[in-house]
């Protein structure tokens, strides 16, 4: 464990579930993610709280880590049976650079991520993800082509 569980316990820093009741506040820190991964996205923030709210009110579940009472990073993820796939890892803009992903990645995979494999995607282009994902022991698995 290395001194994960002291880190996870200080007082900065706070790593909660959350439920659907906090689709807004994950929506607005979606955006971020879609703007920043160059994602072709086009929905609007009313739009990502509803898929928020669905994801979490049927099979998705998040978590996010607060510092100060300000969330600054989150989860989001389900179980596929034979996997769990992570479809959300983001750290606000301003926190970057500071470790906390890796710390809720680590988190996850202590706490959660147990006897299966994690599955997730990560656009081509977004170079940032791929590098951390791969610094975290993650594997190319398949390639997904679009046209158009």
């Amino acid at each position: 464990m290395n001194g994960f569980l002291s880190k996870m316990e200080t007082p900065l820093i706070n790593i909660t579930e959350l439920n659907e009741r906090y689709s807004e506040a994950l929506a607005e820190l979606n955006e971020q993610l879609i703007l920043d991964e160059g994602h072709r996205n086009a929905m609007d923030i009313q739009a990502l709280t509803a898929r928020m709210r669905r994801w979490l009110q049927h099979d998705y579940r998040c978590y996010r880590i607060i510092r100060s009472s300000l969330p600054i990073a989150y989860a989001l993820y389900r179980d596929d049976g034979d996997c769990f796939y992570l479809r959300q890892l983001f750290t606000a803009r301003a926190y970057r650079n500071q470790g906390l992903a890796s710390q809720l990645l680590e988190y996850l995979q202590l706490r959660v991520f147990l006897n299966k494999p994690v599955r997730l995607e990560v656009l081509v282009d977004n170079k940032r993800a791929v590098d951390f994902y791969h610094s975290h022991r993650f594997k190319v698995y398949s390639h997904t082509m679009v046209k158009g």
